[in-house]
């Protein structure tokens, strides 16, 4: 009768409907239901919706209140699991993820390969302990989504899932190594190693917001931090995981990571991005040549000790991120890095290789032209 009525609440159809199956669900929560994740997921709903009159209309926030408490009421219900020890390969947590295995474990979190089966999908599942705060696990995804929309060097990341045994965080799942096993197995040859890098220094790129968007610092870039995977035409690429110590402006950052790829002067809770810029490089030299810029020591403290391999092109830009005493000349940015990657390989930039491209075209497109003239002549004159 509304939508009769009044041809502009056609366009809030949707939202009418949405409003209407969120108000069914808090009516029809069941007893054995997974309460914590329902919970979660019409919280999220109505904090999107909440603000439009025609949803207060059919949906208040006395409806919410008691959804929220009746669902807090359950949350002590004897479940499956009680905590991450007990996910072996085969059981269920919740009523989406089947274990499958584990594949490691930090300081904050615990991660498991599993098969989610409401899309049908293998992920990697993140499970973070029950005295993770909120805020810092919602920041960790934010950080990854935000920087890695539609670049295949940064892991995808999906919506926080509440589980029985803590917060979990869904990502894609990443068939290949980390570049540490890769180092200590094969290590690539300089061309493969100078195309990885310079794909990571463009993701750095849009990360740090150079392009676009709000800055997002990783501070924990290292080998074992970087997953080295197959691309469909054979070819091998890496992408950067585990930002759970990462910074989005705004937010107060906790210690940074590994000493061994962060600047000796840098204080323990900084956030600049030339953390990142710093780390990178270090394992960039790591993979090119080898060895670490400060093999015989624990920190990265005085000059580097560059490798001999180096030509000059080279050296100088490990120099301009590395080198204490550059810093009148130290790069800024990623994209510094990226020209000067460029200029060292000699690779052409993006707009002149265009133009090379265009010219060529169009010297091929004469010399047809001149060839089809010359045979038309050919043929008149016989």
């Amino acid at each position: 009768e509304v939508l009769d009525n009044d041809v502009d609440s056609w366009k809030n159809a949707d939202l009418y409907s949405l409003a209407s199956l969120i108000k069914w669900m808090i009516a029809n929560l069941e007893i054995g239901s997974d309460k914590t994740r329902v919970a979660f997921q019409l919280e999220n709903l109505i904090e999107d919706i909440m603000e439009t009159p025609e949803v207060r209309e059919i949906l208040t926030v006395a409806d919410i209140l008691d959804a929220i408490e009746f669902v807090g009421d359950m949350e002590g219900e004897e479940s499956g699991v009680s905590s991450p020890e007990e996910l072996v390969e085969g059981k269920m947590l919740g009523q989406q993820f089947m274990i499958e295995r584990k594949l490691g474990q930090g300081g904050q979190a615990k991660v498991f390969r599993v098969r989610d089966l409401l899309n049908d999908e293998t992920r990697a599942l993140k499970i973070f302990p029950q005295s993770a705060a909120i805020q810092n696990i919602r920041d960790e995804r934010a950080a990854i989504h935000s920087s890695g929309v539609g670049n295949r060097n940064i892991v995808k990341v999906f919506d926080i899932t509440p589980t029985e045994v803590g917060l979990a965080l869904p990502m894609e799942f990443l068939e290949g190594e980390t570049l540490t096993d890769r180092l200590r197995r094969t290590p690539p040859d300089s061309t493969e190693a100078i195309r990885w890098f310079r794909e990571l220094f463009e993701a750095l790129v849009s990360m740090h917001g150079e392009t676009h968007g709000r800055p997002v610092v990783h501070r924990d870039i290292k080998p074992s931090n970087i997953m080295v995977c197959d691309a469909e035409d054979g070819s091998d690429y890496l992408v950067l995981i585990d930002f759970g110590i990462g910074f989005i402006e705004g937010n107060m950052p906790i210690p940074a990571g590994s000493v061994r790829y962060r600047p000796y002067s840098a204080p323990a809770d900084a956030n600049e991005p030339s953390l990142d810029l710093f780390a990178l490089t270090v394992t960039f030299h790591e993979t090119l040549t080898g060895s670490h810029p400060w093999d015989d020591l624990e920190v990265c403290k005085g000059p580097p000790s560059l490798s001999e391999e180096l030509d000059d092109e080279m050296r100088e830009l490990f120099q301009r991120v590395l080198s204490p005493e550059r810093d009148e000349q130290r790069f800024e940015t990623a994209a510094e890095i990226l020209e000067a990657l460029d200029k060292a390989t000699g690779v052409l930039p993006q707009r002149d290789s265009e133009v090379l491209k265009r010219d060529s075209e169009v010297f091929n497109l004469g010399e047809k032209l001149i060839l089809e003239i010359f045979s038309q002549e050919i043929r008149v004159l016989a």
